[in-house]
């Protein structure tokens, strides 16, 4: 499975030689890539510390990934 950053790369690798400006958001979207992957296991890590808890029984995983943005905004 790729993340959607991974696959806008794979596309604009495919795209590169009609335009002289893909190389450089290319470039740009694996720095993002790389932080996305940072952002994940932030939240992976956030979301064992904070399943368990009582403030979060009634969460869903997408409620709990809106109190995590929230949160590290």
């Amino acid at each position: 499975m790729q993340t959607a950053l991974q696959e806008l790369i794979e596309r604009l690798n495919h795209i590169r030689e009609f335009d002289r400006m893909i190389p450089g958001i290319i470039k740009q979207a694996e720095g993002l890539l790389e932080k996305e992957k940072e952002q994940m296991i932030n939240f992976y890590t956030w979301m064992r510390m904070n399943d368990s808890s009582e403030a979060y029984f009634h969460y869903s995983d997408e409620d709990m990934l809106k109190e995590y943005l929230n949160q590290n905004k």
